[in-house]
């Protein structure tokens, strides 16, 4: 399998919805850049909206809560829809 990089940062863990995903970088680095981003991503090459951080867990945790809160907005627009408003 090949390791997805962008910017410098191997991509590490992803959370996957049908038209994009978030995703979580790393970089393996000695200098004060942060060695953690998350990303909003499409079509597995197009990257926006980053958080950067020296954290690991502030970044699994910011994936997390990202990824949720488009699949929260998704549910209530679709609950929008099947209630015909």
């Amino acid at each position: 399998m090949n390791k997805r990089t962008n910017a410098g940062y191997t991509i590490i863990a992803n959370i996957a919805l049908p038209d994009c995903e978030y995703v979580l970088g790393e970089k393996q680095t000695e200098s004060k850049e942060p060695k953690y981003v998350t990303w909003y991503c499409v079509n597995n090459e197009n990257y926006y909206y980053g958080y950067y951080t020296n954290n690991k867990n502030d970044a699994l945790v910011t994936l997390y809560k990202r990824a949720k809160k488009e699949i929260n907005y998704r549910i209530d627009k679709l609950n929008l829809i099947i209630k015909g408003e």
